[in-house]
């Protein structure tokens, strides 16, 4: 069985993995997260699509023949409907191609994860099993402000094993068929949500899509990103340099932004903690840096 929700399909046996019909780049999610990132992952990419934001039973967006049905519109909402819909939708939404990309999607509010980074395979089990994201004012009942939050695998509730078996699995599927692996952050630069920070704008995420799609970001130089030991490019086509690297984006001084990335990174390592009994000591040692 299938989601149909506009040119992304859902499948059942992968309950939070959004996969594009020519299933050229798989992206992980958590629900809590989707109505933020889908945002910035929308508009001209044919690989990836927006899933319709608009209150159920509605049939415009903006509700303007249905003024007698009561609904927050600073909420988000979730409709789908049957590809068959999309007229130019790739039907049956299968391919014989294996993805070229694997995008791990977070939303960090503190303002602290890089915009994007490429991950090794041990950094990709950690962060996969990790499954880290921000939970956003508006996108789940009694949320009003930022909260970190871990779903590991990205679907913490649907999994049957622990989390190792399935990051172990997406790992040897990378190695297998040669893909590269990215943490794509669509969260705050220059500080974090509630300290004067801004959304990374939408331009600057597209244009990352972009280079991951046309291959051009796995060939530029990297640099390694302190504490959590990333890989994160020195440049991008369309993204200011500054803007790829946090702490060259960061406005609140040198000590508040050693302090959020030391937070930030205890709280993964304290979360991993869960997980430490089935880990590699490989895997363990592909997060954060720091002492909890």
């Amino acid at each position: 069985m299938f989601y149909k929700m506009s040119s992304l399909t859902r499948d059942s046996a992968t309950p939070s993995a959004l996969v594009s019909p020519e299933r050229r780049n798989l992206i992980f999610s958590t629900p809590s997260s989707l109505a933020q990132s889908l945002r910035t992952l929308s508009s001209t990419h044919k690989h990836v699509s927006l899933i319709t934001m608009m209150p159920p039973l509605l049939r415009t967006p903006d509700g303007a023949h249905h003024s007698n049905l009561d609904f927050d519109p600073l909420l988000t909402y979730l409709s789908a409907y049957p590809i068959e819909y999309i007229h130019n939708a790739k039907i049956p939404c299968i391919s014989t191609n294996h993805p070229s990309n694997i995008i791990l999607l977070t939303c960090d509010a503190r303002g602290v994860l890089p915009p994007i980074s490429k991950l090794n395979s041990a950094q990709t089990m950690f962060h996969f099993i990790s499954g880290y994201t921000s939970k956003m004012a508006g996108t789940e009942d009694g949320v009003t402000e930022p909260q970190a939050t871990f779903s590991s695998c990205f679907a913490q509730p649907f999994l049957a094993l622990h989390p190792m078996r399935y990051a172990k699995m997406l790992a040897d599927k990378i190695e297998h068929h040669k893909a590269n692996a990215w943490l794509l952050n669509t969260g705050w630069v220059g500080a974090g949500a509630t300290t004067g920070g801004k959304r990374c704008p939408l331009k600057y995420t597209r244009a990352i899509l972009d280079a991951i799609h046309s291959g051009e970001l796995a060939k530029v130089e990297f640099e390694t990103y302190e504490t959590f030991n990333l890989a994160v490019p020195k440049s991008c086509t369309g993204v200011p340099s500054e803007l790829l690297n946090p702490r060259n984006a960061w406005s609140q001084g040198h000590d508040s932004f050693r302090e959020e990335v030391t937070k930030l990174g205890g709280l993964f390592v304290e979360n991993f903690k869960k997980y430490q009994d089935e880990a590699t000591e490989e895997v363990v040692k592909a997060g954060p840096d720091v002492k909890v």
